[in-house]
Order: structure tokens, then C-alpha cells, then sequence
């Protein structure tokens, strides 16, 4: 699997650094205590430095904020997925179980305020590209069977075939969703503009990487991604 950024978007967005993570005969079957004792205490932590009236203010929170009105996405309409997630625990909600894989990078997001999202590689077909839409692309999310269409000059993950995540990170698509069966994997993280430091999101990039290891086991790879590494 290789990762690239269209022309286009990488002239729009020059400070753009993507950290991937890949995962390899994983085994992500079953979450486990310490996964949830991690969640717990990274929700407790949240809810003693932020509430649902500063988070927006926060300076990652912001910075996706100020990128999803860039590309013609309202964000009090269409939440950025960190946001969203930091705002239903603020609120008191809990997270359920999901997977090992997923649980880990729920309580990354948590800590680090930053989107994590990812896909099956083994349903992905060939590249992965970020890029502009052009407009009417038929995409399907997870747990629906309803047709959406993307909008002209939104922000989309796609492979060869299908469009993978509508709104740079805001929702992804059922076909590549990562489940219990999942054995290869690809995790991203993005930092789109110089308001999220480039040092924050190594650190959260490693941190995911040795989690993943720690309990998924398999072959786990991280690297961070900029300028010409990403260009298409």
C-alpha cells in the first residue's frame, strides 16, 4: 500500500504531515482489560482539562475546524472525528468495546486531540490517495446501505475503486472498516496545518505504533510523511 497527495491538494495544504501506521498478520479479535483501563483513564484525564465549551477552542480542535471550512464543510454540521469523539465523552458518554485495533486509536484520539482513522488493507485496492473530488462520487459509510454523493472540492481518501473516508476524516466507508477479522491494517493521522506541531504527531504516531504492537501483535510499521514523501 502506498499513500500519496494530489498536486492539487498538497498547493493547498504545503504544510500537510500524515503519520501512517501499517500492521501485519495482526491479531485484533478481542479487546483486553488494560485496552480499557487505557480508555478510562484517557477519557477521565480529558474531562479534567477540557469541557464542551473550551474544547472548540482548543488549538488542534480549531485547526480542524478552520480546515473543514476550507473545503466547504461546516463544522458545527459535519463534526472533524476528533472533535466529535472528545465532545460525546465530555458529555458523559462511554465508548463501547469495539476492537483491540479500534479501542487503541479511540484513546490515542483522546489523549492527543487529533484524528485517527484507517481501513481493512486487505478490502482496500491498490493506492491510497487524498485528493479533491470532483463531485457526485457514490460512496457508502459504515453501517449503511444508503448511496451519499460527495460534493465538489471536498476532501476524500480513495483507492482505485471506491472513495475510503468523505471530509478528509469525518466518516469512513463500510467496505474497508476495520473488524474483529482484520489482520492487515493502515492507520492515519493528520496534521494539516503548522497550528498542530510536527513533534505532537510523531509522538502520537509512535505511541500508536507501540500500543498496537504491544497488544495486536503481527509486523507493526509507523513513519510520518511530508513534502515530496506524499506528492503524487
Amino acid at each position: 500500500m502506498k499513500l500519496a497527495v494530489s498536486q492539487d491538494l498538497f498547493t493547498k495544504y504545503p504544510h500537510l504531515r500524515i503519520g501512517v501506521i501499517t500492521g501485519q498478520g495482526i491479531n485484533n479479535m478481542h479487546s483486553q482489560p488494560e485496552i480499557a483501563q487505557l480508555t478510562q483513564s484517557a477519557a477521565e484525564s480529558l474531562r479534567q482539562c477540557l469541557t464542551p465549551e473550551t474544547l472548540p477552542k482548543h488549538p488542534y480542535i480549531a485547526a480542524w475546524r478552520n480546515i473543514y471550512k476550507s473545503f466547504g464543510s461546516k463544522p458545527s454540521d459535519y463534526r472533524p472525528t476528533a472533535e466529535a469523539l472528545l465532545r460525546r465523552i465530555l458529555r458523559g458518554d462511554s465508548i463501547a468495546p469495539i476492537s483491540a485495533v479500534v479501542d487503541i486509536y479511540l484513546a490515542i484520539e483522546m489523549e492527543y486531540y487529533l484524528p485517527i482513522g484507517g481501513y481493512d488493507l486487505d478490502h482496500v485496492n491498490g493506492d491510497i490517495t487524498l485528493r479533491f473530488s470532483p463531485g457526485n462520487e457514490p460512496f457508502f459509510a459504515i453501517g449503511s446501505t444508503t448511496e451519499e454523493k460527495t460534493y465538489a472540492g471536498e476532501v476524500i481518501y480513495a483507492d482505485s475503486e471506491k472513495i475510503l473516508t468523505r471530509r478528509w476524516n469525518y466518516r469512513d466507508c463500510d467496505a474497508a472498516k476495520i473488524t474483529q477479522d482484520s489482520q492487515s491494517i493502515a492507520l492515519f493521522c493528520e496534521a494539516p496545518s503548522l497550528d498542530i506541531p510536527t513533534d505532537h504527531l510523531m509522538k502520537l504516531t509512535n505511541e500508536l505504533a507501540d500500543r498496537l504492537g504491544r497488544f495486536c501483535g503481527g509486523t507493526i510499521s509507523a513513519q510520518l510523511l511530508s513534502g515530496k514523501d506524499l506528492m503524487q
